[in-house]
Protein backbone atom coordinates (compact mmCIF):
# COMPACT_ATOMS: atom_id res chain seq x y z
CA UNK A 1 0.00 0.00 0.00
CA UNK A 2 1.41 3.19 -1.17
CA UNK A 3 0.74 6.71 0.94
CA UNK A 4 -1.72 7.82 -1.11
CA UNK A 5 -3.60 4.61 -0.14
CA UNK A 6 -3.44 4.58 3.01
CA UNK A 7 -7.00 5.80 5.08
CA UNK A 8 -6.58 9.50 6.08
CA UNK A 9 -8.65 8.27 9.47
CA UNK A 10 -5.88 6.05 11.11
CA UNK A 11 -2.80 5.85 8.26
CA UNK A 12 -2.84 2.40 8.16
CA UNK A 13 -2.50 1.71 11.52
CA UNK A 14 -6.11 0.03 11.68
CA UNK A 15 -6.81 1.91 15.39
CA UNK A 16 -8.05 5.82 15.99
CA UNK A 17 -8.15 7.19 18.96
CA UNK A 18 -11.72 8.69 20.05
CA UNK A 19 -12.18 12.13 21.97
CA UNK A 20 -12.48 10.34 24.91
CA UNK A 21 -9.29 9.45 24.64
CA UNK A 22 -10.06 5.53 24.40
CA UNK A 23 -8.65 3.44 21.08
CA UNK A 24 -11.19 2.41 18.80
CA UNK A 25 -10.69 0.35 15.55
CA UNK A 26 -10.71 2.26 12.58
CA UNK A 27 -13.62 1.29 9.83
CA UNK A 28 -11.65 1.04 7.03
CA UNK A 29 -10.27 -2.73 8.11
CA UNK A 30 -12.35 -6.00 9.14
CA UNK A 31 -13.80 -5.22 12.37
CA UNK A 32 -14.37 -8.88 13.50
CA UNK A 33 -10.51 -9.65 12.20
CA UNK A 34 -9.24 -6.52 14.36
CA UNK A 35 -11.57 -7.47 17.31
CA UNK A 36 -10.62 -11.06 17.32
CA UNK A 37 -6.70 -10.03 17.31
CA UNK A 38 -6.65 -7.48 19.94
CA UNK A 39 -9.29 -9.12 22.14
CA UNK A 40 -6.98 -10.64 24.80
CA UNK A 41 -5.77 -6.68 25.23
CA UNK A 42 -9.21 -5.09 24.73
CA UNK A 43 -10.38 -7.46 27.76
CA UNK A 44 -8.16 -6.00 29.83
CA UNK A 45 -9.85 -2.28 29.65
CA UNK A 46 -12.81 -1.94 31.99
CA UNK A 47 -15.90 -1.14 29.48
CA UNK A 48 -16.55 2.47 31.40
CA UNK A 49 -12.73 3.09 31.52
CA UNK A 50 -11.83 7.07 30.74
CA UNK A 51 -8.50 7.64 28.94
CA UNK A 52 -6.74 10.98 29.17
CA UNK A 53 -4.69 12.01 26.65
CA UNK A 54 -2.79 10.07 24.35
CA UNK A 55 1.18 9.14 25.27
CA UNK A 56 2.99 7.27 22.74
CA UNK A 57 5.49 4.48 24.30
CA UNK A 58 9.19 3.90 23.12
CA UNK A 59 9.61 1.91 20.69
CA UNK A 60 11.43 -0.77 22.54
CA UNK A 61 11.25 -3.37 25.39
CA UNK A 62 9.92 -2.24 28.55
CA UNK A 63 7.49 -2.63 31.55
CA UNK A 64 3.89 -1.25 31.64
CA UNK A 65 1.82 -1.00 35.02
CA UNK A 66 -1.21 -2.23 34.80
CA UNK A 67 -4.28 0.22 34.31
CA UNK A 68 -6.89 1.07 32.11
CA UNK A 69 -4.64 4.40 31.09
CA UNK A 70 -1.45 2.53 30.65
CA UNK A 71 -3.14 -0.13 28.53
CA UNK A 72 -5.33 2.09 25.81
CA UNK A 73 -2.14 3.48 25.16
CA UNK A 74 -0.41 0.33 24.63
CA UNK A 75 -2.66 -0.86 22.28
CA UNK A 76 -1.84 1.81 20.60
CA UNK A 77 1.32 1.40 20.75
CA UNK A 78 0.97 -2.53 19.44
CA UNK A 79 -1.52 -1.32 16.55
CA UNK A 80 0.52 1.85 15.66
CA UNK A 81 4.48 0.54 15.97
CA UNK A 82 3.84 -3.33 15.50
CA UNK A 83 1.60 -3.01 12.72
CA UNK A 84 -2.40 -4.06 12.34
CA UNK A 85 -1.05 -7.38 10.89
CA UNK A 86 2.09 -8.43 13.06
CA UNK A 87 1.85 -11.58 15.00
CA UNK A 88 2.25 -10.66 19.01
CA UNK A 89 2.17 -13.89 21.64
CA UNK A 90 0.22 -12.86 24.87
CA UNK A 91 0.28 -15.46 28.06
CA UNK A 92 0.78 -14.82 32.08
CA UNK A 93 4.60 -15.42 33.90
CA UNK A 94 2.73 -18.89 34.43
CA UNK A 95 3.08 -19.72 30.98
CA UNK A 96 5.92 -18.30 30.48
CA UNK A 97 7.97 -20.29 33.22
CA UNK A 98 6.88 -23.73 31.98
CA UNK A 99 7.80 -22.71 28.87
CA UNK A 100 11.05 -21.69 30.13
CA UNK A 101 11.46 -24.70 32.35
CA UNK A 102 10.33 -27.34 31.16
CA UNK A 103 9.05 -26.40 27.69
CA UNK A 104 5.71 -27.33 26.45
CA UNK A 105 4.65 -29.29 22.71
CA UNK A 106 4.48 -26.37 21.04
CA UNK A 107 7.90 -24.64 22.43
CA UNK A 108 11.06 -27.32 23.04
CA UNK A 109 12.58 -23.99 24.80
CA UNK A 110 12.31 -20.27 25.81
CA UNK A 111 14.93 -20.18 22.39
CA UNK A 112 12.15 -22.23 20.42
CA UNK A 113 9.70 -19.60 21.86
CA UNK A 114 11.33 -16.15 21.43
CA UNK A 115 12.58 -17.83 17.36
CA UNK A 116 8.41 -18.12 17.08
CA UNK A 117 7.09 -15.19 17.69
CA UNK A 118 8.36 -11.27 16.87
CA UNK A 119 6.56 -9.48 19.87
CA UNK A 120 6.06 -10.61 23.42
CA UNK A 121 3.69 -9.41 26.29
CA UNK A 122 3.72 -10.83 29.46
CA UNK A 123 0.92 -10.47 31.76
CA UNK A 124 2.73 -10.04 35.50
CA UNK A 125 0.03 -8.05 36.98
CA UNK A 126 -1.17 -10.29 39.52
CA UNK A 127 0.66 -11.48 42.33
CA UNK A 128 -0.13 -15.31 42.90
CA UNK A 129 -0.06 -15.28 46.96
CA UNK A 130 -0.34 -19.32 46.65
CA UNK A 131 2.99 -19.16 44.34
CA UNK A 132 6.08 -20.32 46.42
CA UNK A 133 9.28 -18.32 46.80
CA UNK A 134 11.29 -21.11 44.94
CA UNK A 135 8.52 -20.64 41.84
CA UNK A 136 9.02 -16.75 41.87
CA UNK A 137 12.82 -17.43 41.67
CA UNK A 138 12.23 -19.23 38.49
CA UNK A 139 9.69 -17.12 37.09
CA UNK A 140 12.32 -13.98 37.76
CA UNK A 141 14.89 -15.79 35.66
CA UNK A 142 13.12 -17.12 32.59
CA UNK A 143 11.76 -13.41 32.63
CA UNK A 144 15.23 -11.75 32.23
CA UNK A 145 15.91 -14.90 30.02
CA UNK A 146 12.96 -13.96 27.32
CA UNK A 147 14.20 -10.07 27.68
CA UNK A 148 17.86 -10.97 27.33
CA UNK A 149 17.05 -12.71 24.28
CA UNK A 150 14.47 -10.50 22.63
CA UNK A 151 16.77 -7.28 23.10
CA UNK A 152 20.16 -9.04 21.38
CA UNK A 153 17.37 -9.01 18.90
CA UNK A 154 16.54 -5.37 17.15
CA UNK A 155 13.82 -6.45 15.24
CA UNK A 156 11.80 -7.94 18.32
CA UNK A 157 10.25 -6.55 21.21
CA UNK A 158 8.82 -7.70 25.00
CA UNK A 159 6.47 -5.80 26.93
CA UNK A 160 5.91 -6.63 30.97
CA UNK A 161 2.55 -5.83 32.18
CA UNK A 162 3.13 -5.42 35.94
CA UNK A 163 1.27 -4.72 38.77
CA UNK A 164 -1.19 -4.07 40.73
CA UNK A 165 0.99 -1.16 41.17
CA UNK A 166 4.98 -0.54 40.86
CA UNK A 167 5.45 -0.19 44.29
CA UNK A 168 3.64 -3.42 45.17
CA UNK A 169 5.45 -5.07 42.18
CA UNK A 170 8.63 -3.54 42.86
CA UNK A 171 8.52 -4.55 46.71
CA UNK A 172 7.90 -8.34 45.87
CA UNK A 173 10.73 -8.83 43.38
CA UNK A 174 13.10 -6.05 44.47
CA UNK A 175 16.05 -8.04 43.25
CA UNK A 176 14.59 -8.62 39.94
CA UNK A 177 13.59 -4.72 39.32
CA UNK A 178 17.44 -4.03 40.27
CA UNK A 179 18.68 -6.19 37.45
CA UNK A 180 16.41 -4.87 34.92
CA UNK A 181 17.26 -1.17 35.55
CA UNK A 182 20.70 -2.35 35.41
CA UNK A 183 20.06 -3.58 32.27
CA UNK A 184 18.42 -0.23 31.19
CA UNK A 185 14.81 -1.41 30.80
CA UNK A 186 12.62 1.35 32.18
CA UNK A 187 8.48 0.92 32.87
CA UNK A 188 6.02 3.05 31.79
CA UNK A 189 3.18 4.38 34.24
CA UNK A 190 1.78 7.68 35.00
CA UNK A 191 2.41 9.07 31.38
CA UNK A 192 6.35 8.79 31.61
CA UNK A 193 9.12 6.45 32.25
CA UNK A 194 10.63 5.46 35.44
CA UNK A 195 13.67 3.26 36.99
CA UNK A 196 12.81 -0.30 37.90
CA UNK A 197 15.24 0.82 41.17
CA UNK A 198 16.93 3.97 41.72
CA UNK A 199 20.15 4.76 41.60
CA UNK A 200 22.55 7.24 43.46
CA UNK A 201 20.67 10.05 41.96
CA UNK A 202 17.09 9.19 42.84
CA UNK A 203 17.81 7.47 46.12
CA UNK A 204 18.87 11.24 47.22
CA UNK A 205 16.18 13.08 45.63
CA UNK A 206 13.27 10.45 44.76
CA UNK A 207 11.18 11.70 41.18
CA UNK A 208 14.32 13.40 40.47
CA UNK A 209 14.88 12.81 36.56
CA UNK A 210 18.09 10.20 35.60
CA UNK A 211 19.49 8.79 33.23
CA UNK A 212 19.35 4.56 32.60
CA UNK A 213 20.39 3.09 29.81
CA UNK A 214 20.58 5.96 27.49
CA UNK A 215 16.97 7.35 28.22
CA UNK A 216 15.72 9.47 30.52
CA UNK A 217 13.76 8.17 33.31
CA UNK A 218 12.63 8.83 36.93
CA UNK A 219 13.15 7.12 39.98
CA UNK A 220 9.33 6.70 41.32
Amino acid sequence: MNESQKCPKCGGDGWVRMADGLPAVCSCLGIANLRERYAPLMAMIKPDAKHGPKVELKNESQGVVRNDENLGNLLYHVANMWGANAPYDLRTIEELNSIGIRGTKAYRSLADYVEAHKYFIVDWSQQNPFRGKGYVGMDESVLIDLLKSVRARPEKQAIVLIGPTAKEFRGKHRVLCETLASMGVPYFDRGKYWRFAPDAATETAEGHAAEAGGSSVAGA
